[in-house]
């Protein structure tokens, strides 16, 4: 039985790119409560598209995208229309995004303390520097908190760099949280650091986060993902992308 919690659920979902061609072909993704679902996908198979509309910032051309509780296939926005996707206004405000390639990433030229104090403009609320300090110590970063706070966010290694990102949205008790490119530039020992912290941070919030990554579905599993959803560039409507499930295994 599933944890109780937000889950997130996108059926046959595509997006098509501002030339008109597919840029994502009917994805299907199951994230429940409390996991860490990975993406994975080469450059090209449309994995930041599909982060982007789970969280309401892209337009499908096809399919669906539902919030609901565990146990629970609807929302209470969507109860009274089975099927139906959650308007995409209540998924922009729900569904937070950490980063996403082109789209959304601290500002390089900005401290670390700059950005902890100004992290509302990611939550859309705001919250005490406290908060986002805890959610910094949680992913490994409490260093930055005591010893960086005038390093500039694009003097920070990539590794840094990444879970800045995350830890600066994980206090507006999203939903669901979405993370692009968690392997951008990292070398072994830094893509072992970033899948152990994003595993521990997903267990630990309510919701599901949902990442994109350039690995294999094998490289996802084994570095912490509870399942992966693994993106193909020829993607048949009728057809599911591979789910790499390790749900038993928890």
């Amino acid at each position: 039985m599933s944890e109780p919690g937000p889950s997130l659920v996108a059926s046959s979902l595509s997006v098509r790119g501002p030339d008109g061609r597919p840029a994502l072909r009917y994805a299907h993704v199951s994230a429940p409560p409390r996991t860490l679902t990975a993406v994975a996908g080469a450059g090209g198979t449309g994995a930041t598209c599909l982060l982007l509309a789970l969280a309401g910032r892209l337009r499908p051309s096809t399919g669906t995208v539902r919030l609901g509780v565990a146990g629970n296939g609807a929302t209470a926005t969507t109860a009274a229309v089975p099927g139906a996707s959650t308007p995409r206004r209540e998924l922009r405000e729900r569904v937070l995004v950490a980063r996403a390639t082109g789209a959304a990433e601290p500002d390089s030229y900005e401290t670390v303390g700059e950005l902890v104090r100004s992290a509302h403009r990611y939550l859309r609320r705001r919250v005490p520097a406290a908060a986002v300090e805890t959610s910094l110590g949680r992913v490994g970063l409490g260093g930055l908190v005591r010893s960086g706070r005038h390093r500039r966010y694009g003097t920070l290694t990539p590794v840094e760099r990444l879970l800045l990102a995350v830890a600066l949205v994980l206090p507006g008790e999203a939903d669901a949280v979405v993370v692009d490119a968690v392997d951008r530039d990292l070398d072994d020992a830094s893509r072992q650091r970033a899948w152990s912290a994003l595993s521990g941070a997903a267990e630990h919030e309510g919701g599901p986060l949902i990442v994109a990554t350039c690995d294999s579905a094998e490289g996802a599993r084994i570095g912490g993902a509870h399942q992966v959803v693994a993106l193909s560039d020829h993607q048949d409507p009728g057809s599911e992308p591979r789910d790499s499930s390790r749900e038993g295994e928890r």
